[in-house]
């Protein structure tokens, strides 16, 4: 069975997609929350690799392209936000409190449990971003220098149980209106709690989007810095390992061509998404659609052109003042 895996390009995605399925069915069918269709998913996926004996990497070969709609996903969560927009400004104080006070409620609780537990510098980074969305959450981690695969299992924990217990915890604190509702959804649970706030109200779902996806324009900001992460990050690591005959320039070079291949994939795939909402939305999700497909081509021109070139300039001009500076001190020892 694992040869057979092996040898299939998209059997990983083909085993994602029906477990997705069969878990939908299921909720749809008992209409309970422990019936969650990515909690299904992921039982019925692990239960098929166990018994067919197949390996995660194998596995992950043919699911990994599955990944590379994370962005794009992440980026149409913004259009109930976008619809619900003067509502948004009507109540914009009420909401930016509610969305910090539950951003610093999670970092204080991660906090915590750090000191409570003991936890390592890297074991506190893996869990910081549990409250956020997979897409940003990884390159977070990444970033901070965690534990990548645990922090995404965290990440779906978190949404896994935000997507159950949200609308109990809702009526158990009597949380009555739609805007509170789709905030605390939204900042506690993210992009698998903004499914069930959807199912609440197209302003629950619009609210608990906000959370996420705050507007476009931070859409786009947050996309460059990915990319811009994942760059200097192989700046970072090729860094350690430069030849001695290698000049800075030729490095970051090296580095930008080295994740060109990941730059471009994500830009394409979430390119596709924008694009179709441009061409088949209405007018009003047009007037979203179109910066975003400038600001991500931006982004992306930007992370790869002029981020690495600015930084290798500045290193390579940061050197030679150095040089300069030793030399001079050099020369004025000689002369005393």
């Amino acid at each position: 069975m694992s040869n057979f895996f092996e040898s299939s390009a998209f059997l990983g995605v083909a085993v994602s997609l029906l477990s997705y399925a069969l878990g939908s069915f299921l909720k749809k069918k008992f209409k309970t929350g422990i019936f969650n269709p990515l909690l299904i998913s992921i039982v019925i996926t692990i239960v098929f690799l166990l018994t067919c004996n197949i390996d995660y990497d194998t596995y992950n070969d043919g699911a990994k392209y599955l990944s590379w709609l994370l962005t794009p996903a992440t980026v149409c969560l913004a259009i109930p936000l976008y619809q619900q927009i003067e509502l948004l400004k009507k109540n914009h104080k009420a909401v930016l409190v509610g969305i910090l006070s539950g951003v610093l409620t999670s970092l204080t609780t991660i906090m915590i449990l750090a000191f409570i537990f003991k936890l390592s510098h890297k074991e506190y980074v893996t869990m910081l971003p549990k409250s956020i969305t997979t897409a940003i959450g990884i390159g977070v981690s990444e970033e901070l220098g965690g534990y990548v695969t645990i922090t995404v299992a965290v990440i779906i924990l978190t949404g896994v149980l935000g997507n159950i217990l949200a609308e109990g915890i809702c009526k158990l604190f009597k949380i009555n209106h739609p805007i509170a509702k789709g905030i605390a959804i939204g900042t506690a649970s993210h992009a698998i709690g903004t499914a069930k706030a959807m199912e609440l109200g197209e302003i629950e779902g619009a609210m608990s989007s906000l959370s996420i996806a705050v507007s476009g324009i931070l859409t786009v900001v947050g996309y460059s810095i990915n990319d811009t992460i994942v760059v200097f990050d192989r700046i970072r690591e090729n860094t350690k390992s430069r030849k001695k005959n290698e000049t800075i320039s030729e490095m970051v070079n090296r580095s930008v061509f080295e994740t060109m291949g990941r730059t471009i994939n994500s830009t394409i795939t979430t390119l596709i998404t924008i694009v179709l909402i441009y061409i088949l939305g209405v007018s009003a999700i047009k007037e979203f659609a179109l910066p975003l497909i400038v600001g991500i081509l931006a982004g992306a021109y930007t992370s790869i052109f002029i981020a690495s070139t600015f930084w290798a300039s500045w290193k390579e001009s940061d050197m030679k003042a150095k040089a300069a500076a030793a030399q001079e001190r050099k020369a004025a020892k000689k002369n005393k």
